[in-house]
């Protein structure tokens, strides 16, 4: 990358702009039945998911599901 004069000179920045727009363009009208599901779900999932981690069992979002934290065995370590 080289600057000059506070003026980038390697890349064609307005270029760079006209192809990032057309990506969004793109991804916006292949998005849109995503968005239309997402906008449809957003409640209940925001409403379901909280209210499910307040549970007494422990959900493990990371996929680690062989641990029980907090329990621990006679050598002190996590399961």
């Amino acid at each position: 990358m080289v600057v000059e004069n506070h003026k980038l000179l390697t890349v064609d920045i307005a270029d760079l702009a006209r192809k990032a727009e057309k990506v969004r363009e793109r991804l916006a009208t292949v998005n849109k039945p995503s968005r239309a599901l997402y906008n449809r779900l957003e409640k209940i999932v925001g409403t379901f998911c909280p209210g499910l981690a307040k549970q007494p069992l422990h959900i493990d979002r990371f996929g680690g599901g062989h641990y029980h934290y907090g329990h621990t065995t006679h050598r002190g370590h996590a399961h």
